[in-house]
């Protein structure tokens, strides 16, 4: 088995999409195409990471919006703009305008196919709902240029006020079947992915097929108290139809409740790019860090074997975890028998926030110490 180095990894619980060997700033991962030495400012937007810093000022709170808004103001005519969402509002500014949804609308009057697939919440969270008022009204309006835009919210039940025990609003996510429709949890469209046909972007020159998974949801919590990425990938059609024909399989759920999926099987290598889609029957983490467990041919121990100037000097294999919480115990039982089998060096980098602190756990697999 060949070993892979996951140098960076953004997720959502709908999405996994993760780069082999990169790092930062990232050259164009065009299918397999062969990357620069390294990465200029040129007229052609490159494959890149954006991070916010809820610490900075505005700049860099809103960093990932303002990038997206960027991507949505440089779409060109006719081309499509796809984005699947959990909230997408933020606060207004203070003249009362909104930088995303404005892009938006703009987008949409001058021709571009702007399509959203957000989950129900973002009708009902106090800082969105305006938002997806205006956006419902405004993309069914024609603007003469035969563009199809539409806004379409994942199904939910609101809470019956006339009968005290129904205290929930049963929601629904707009792809996933719900295991147990029986019991007090709904489920949501957590995705926060968007995809451009054709935009400029950050440079002046169109660039093709481009995919923006983000950790960040468009709130003003998001960027003001909490820390997000956003990694984008540029000029991969491979990458960006599997996204592609994802969305599709929502707006047809969203539509046709028959169609909803337990396991979605759409794993797609796009060069040196991976995607992986939820629902799945199989925990898509745990079946990453089983790669990193077994050993490679020639080797006994795990977490060893990688390709000259992958992992560490001694071509150990890393694995960095960057995470809110872990909550899926098929997770964190993998991670333990990582570090049983040969993770024991660790150390610990502080990672505050201003409301939660969060900490990040670098861990280097290596091989058991000698016995003496």
């Amino acid at each position: 088995m060949q070993k892979i180095n996951l140098g960076l990894t953004a997720t959502t619980t709908a999405a996994v999409l993760a780069l082999l060997d990169v790092t930062t700033p990232m050259p164009a991962l065009a299918d397999d195409s062969p990357p620069p030495r390294a990465a200029t400012a040129e007229a052609t937007m490159k494959t890149g990471v954006v991070w916010n810093d809820p610490t900075a000022g505005a700049a860099r709170q809103y960093a990932i919006r303002d990038h997206l808004v960027k991507l949505i103001d440089g779409a060109t005519v006719g081309s499509d703009i796809k984005i699947s969402a959990y909230v997408l509002g933020g606060r207004n500014e203070p003249d009362g305008t909104n930088k995303l949804r404005d892009s938006l609308v703009n987008a949409h009057h001058r021709g571009v196919n702007v399509q959203l697939i957000l989950d129900s919440e973002s009708s009902r969270y106090w800082e969105s709902a305006s938002v997806f008022t205006h956006l419902a009204a405004q993309l069914t309006k024609a603007t003469g240029k035969n563009n199809v835009s539409w806004l379409r919210m994942c199904p939910f039940t609101p809470r019956d006020v006339s009968n005290p025990a129904d205290k929930d609003v049963d929601s629904q996510a707009c792809l996933a079947k719900d295991p147990k429709a029986d019991d007090d949890w709904g489920g949501v469209n957590h995705n926060k992915f968007y995809l451009f046909s054709e935009t400029t972007g950050t440079g002046t020159e169109p660039v093709k097929n481009v995919v923006v998974q983000t950790s960040a949801n468009m709130t003003s919590w998001d960027g003001e108290y909490a820390w997000n990425d956003a990694l984008r990938v540029v000029g991969n059609q491979a990458l960006y139809d599997a996204y592609k024909q994802y969305f599709d399989l929502q707006a047809a759920a969203q539509a046709d409740r028959s169609k909803v999926e337990s396991d979605v099987r759409l794993d797609t290598q796009a060069g040196r790019a991976k995607a992986y889609f939820f629902p799945r029957a199989e925990d898509v983490i745990v079946n990453i860090l089983k790669t990193v467990d077994n050993p490679v041919p020639g080797e006994s121990l795990p977490c060893r074997g990688n390709s000259a100037g992958v992992g560490t000097e001694g071509r150990h294999t890393v694995v960095r975890v960057a995470i809110h919480g872990i909550t899926r115990p098929e997770v964190a039982d993998a991670l333990v028998a990582l570090d049983k089998r040969g993770m024991l060096r660790g150390r610990r980098v502080p990672h505050t926030q201003r409301r939660r602190p969060v900490q990040a756990r670098e861990q280097r697999c290596h091989p058991p110490p000698v016995a003496q």
